[in-house]
């Protein structure tokens, strides 16, 4: 039997799966799969001129009024979504002193025959810390500590320093996640979602053959 290949995907699709109830893993795995075998459209991403509007604002010393122009702006089926992201971005801004300051280069966190591309949209300084984030865009999902800590572990281990720490930001609520346990325990955690989704990656390509 041929050895299977290698199966590549970022760490937004991972992160989705990871924090998916176990009953809905598969059909998530599922769903992953059947985008990734799609072919790509500039459309694919979503969420790219969102990001470049909150990018906008922070380079031209935008104030926090200016984010409603996301959601009104917004083309097709993005308005909702952009509005309801702009309205928790502004709740996570606040009374901070935020800017963005670059980005890193995305990493590879592998496990068997999953390799995640940690990609971090942001680095940040925060109240005058630098601090790399990764976007959380998912309205359905909310995160929480337990959820958000095997994922901080991801960033910490391949993007932070003494100089920057990492975080997790919750966009549509406004809340930005920090990590909290034990990296040992995060890693094990890590390897059992990566064990789970590449048999769930398996079934679906099975089931799509068969079908």
């Amino acid at each position: 039997m041929a050895p299977q290949e290698d199966i590549k995907i970022s760490m937004t699709s991972f992160s989705s799966f990871c924090i998916a109830d176990p009953m809905s893993q598969a059909s998530k795995a599922r769903e992953i799969r059947k985008r990734y075998e799609a072919p790509y459209t500039p459309s694919s991403d979503f969420w790219s001129r969102w990001r470049e509007g909150i990018e906008g604002i922070h380079r031209r010393d935008g104030v926090r009024d200016d984010l409603q122009a996301i959601g009104d702006q917004a083309k097709d089926n993005r308005q909702e979504q952009y509005t309801s992201a702009a309205s928790g971005y502004r709740k996570f801004w606040g009374r901070k002193s935020i800017e963005i300051v670059g980005a890193v280069k995305p990493a590879i966190w592998q496990h068997g025959r999953l390799q995640v591309k940690v990609n971090p949209e942001w680095v940040m300084r925060i109240n005058g810390e630098l601090t790399v984030v990764k976007l959380h865009l998912t309205d359905r999902l909310t995160l929480n500590q337990r959820l958000s800590n095997p994922l901080l572990h991801l960033l910490e281990a391949h993007h932070g320093s003494t100089e920057r720490e990492v975080a997790l930001l919750d966009v549509h609520r406004g809340k930005l996640w920090r990590p909290t346990a034990s990296s040992r325990q995060l890693q094990d955690a890590l390897r059992m979602q990566a064990a789970a989704f590449v048999v769930g990656w398996d079934a679906a390509g099975a089931q799509a053959r068969s079908a």
